[in-house]
């Protein structure tokens, strides 16, 4: 039985001047081989949701 990779993450990013520097966090799960859904807080953006391919 295989069971899901999860990957927390934590980050910091540069807005543009009026948004200034925003911090995000989260975690990702591996649904399969190449395809890996997410969750994350995002100081500026708030809530966010993932979805991605990889290569």
């Amino acid at each position: 039985m295989n069971l899901p990779v999860v990957s927390p993450y934590v980050g910091l990013g540069l807005y543009s001047e009026d948004k200034g520097v925003a911090y995000s966090g989260g975690v990702q799960v591996d649904a399969s081989d190449n395809l890996f859904v997410g969750a994350g807080y995002n100081s500026v953006r708030v809530v966010n949701g993932q979805v991605g391919l990889r290569f």
